[in-house]
């Protein structure tokens, strides 16, 4: 171990590894947004006997709808079928790669559920009271397909997904220049003991950084959408009220992982570093209050809402 620390007192071979580091992570972060064909793709899409399947006319015509009412340009998105029951979006609308939307198959206006796969402990009570209400949550109206759709345009579009590619390398060179530091100073005090606390703390940050960014870029992105009519701020409403309904189901169906996973209101349990973003009880309760100021105004095509950042 000794030896390992005065190696690394050296600025040289600390700056190399440092380097590498931070190289790694910003590889691993890159990785899925450069090259979303090789190494999203083959995991999202939706297959059936072997096939891919294919998107509808359908969705295609809704996916297309829902980017000439934002204003971004068509090529930089392409949509596939995806096995999911939420949208998946990888990639970047300024690389070469563009992005990936993968739309799922349920979003129809009578989703197949016999042909997706759930766990056996959801199948086996497809008929009970909260199988009903499971299938009934998976069934969407255009507007609120509509909104889901935009909204995960908006995050790719202004680029919210990039934040960690840069934040996430720049938290390990912070960690190993803090830990050179503290070598050079105060030597005495070893190696692993101020590895250990520096690397934990900026964990903590990186984690809790993150989820209050996530959490204010999914709260922006329902704001702008919003503001595309009346109808897009109403089926933001039925689209949350039809992901707590479908929580709350799964969390009966799937007993005590499902109480692990999903509160008693429907939102996902969140421990204190979690980045899952804002809550949908929280997203719903502001689409409601647009909708709430919106009819106060009476104007059925427009939305009084800022872009607040």
């Amino acid at each position: 171990m000794d030896r390992v620390r005065l190696w690394l007192r050296n600025p040289r071979n600390f700056v190399i590894l440092g380097g590498l580091s931070a190289s790694l992570v910003a590889t691993m972060k890159a990785c899925p947004q450069l090259f979303p064909d090789q190494f999203y793709l083959p995991i999202m899409e939706a297959y059936k006997g072997g096939t891919r399947v294919k998107l509808s006319r359908g969705q295609q015509q809704e996916f297309q709808e829902v980017l000439e009412d934002l204003q971004v340009s068509p090529e930089a998105y392409r949509p596939f079928t995806t096995s999911r029951w939420d949208i998946k979006v990888k990639g970047q609308p300024y690389l070469p790669n563009g992005v990936l939307v993968g739309i799922p198959m349920t979003f129809v206006d009578e989703p197949d559920l016999g042909s997706s796969k759930f766990a056996d402990s959801i199948r086996a009570r497809m008929k009970s009271e909260q199988g009903v209400a499971f299938r009934e949550s998976m069934a969407l109206s255009r507007e609120a397909r509509k909104f889901a759709l935009a909204r995960e345009v908006v995050l790719a579009d202004r680029c919210y997904s990039s934040y960690p590619l840069i934040i996430a390398p720049f938290t390990v060179l912070a960690g190993f220049g803090s830990v050179f530091t503290i070598q050079v100073a105060a030597g005495q005090l070893g190696l692993f003991l101020p590895a250990a606390l520096i690397g934990s703390t900026l964990f903590v940050m990186y984690r809790y950084f993150l989820g209050q960014l996530n959490q204010r870029n999914d709260l922006k992105s329902d704001r702008l959408v919003s503001e595309l009519g009346r109808t897009y701020v109403e089926g933001g409403i039925e689209y949350y009220e039809k992901c707590l309904a479908r929580n709350k189901a799964l969390r009966s169906l799937l007993g005590a992982k499902g109480e692990k996973m999903y509160n008693y209101h429907g939102n996902m349990v969140q421990g204190m570093l979690s980045t899952s973003g804002a809550l949908l009880t929280v997203k719903r309760r502001k689409l409601a209050d647009v909708l709430k100021h919106s009819q106060a105004n009476d104007d059925p095509t427009k939305v009084g809402v800022t872009d607040q950042s």
